[in-house]
């Protein structure tokens, strides 16, 4: 009977230890998010470069920066639904909380609309 106990809790604890290990194998999808972020920040650094090193005065300036600009957009088009997903906080920061239609039908038919904070980037 004891090595009964002995063998089931040694399974238990196999189990747990298997489930509760941080593992370092990456899934498909975080490697993915991860590259993304890290194409992003490199694309906004890039552009703070670009603005710091770029002749304002001059139209093919401008246009380098007007480009730089529009790649940093495209790139955070592409992040949007995983930050949506896999950091929601952060995304509500940026974007404000997503809608939900009868919280604005209720709530804004009575009350005036009012700013929330991160809604937007301004």
């Amino acid at each position: 009977m004891k090595k009964f106990y002995i063998l089931c809790s040694l399974i238990i604890l196999v189990t747990l230890s298997a489930f509760f290990s941080e593992n370092a194998d990456k899934t498909l999808y975080s490697f993915v998010y991860s590259g993304k972020i890290e194409s992003l920040r490199t694309s906004q650094l890039r552009l703070i470069d670009i603005i710091k090193n770029a002749d304002i005065s001059s139209p093919s300036g401008k246009q380098k920066i007007s480009d730089q600009i529009n790649e940093c957009r495209k790139l955070l088009k592409g992040v949007d639904f995983w930050l949506r997903y896999l950091e929601p906080t952060v995304y509500k920061k940026i974007n404000g909380p997503l809608p939900v239609e009868w919280e604005t039908e209720v709530f804004e038919k009575f009350e005036k609309p009012y700013k929330r904070e991160g809604a937007g980037f301004t």
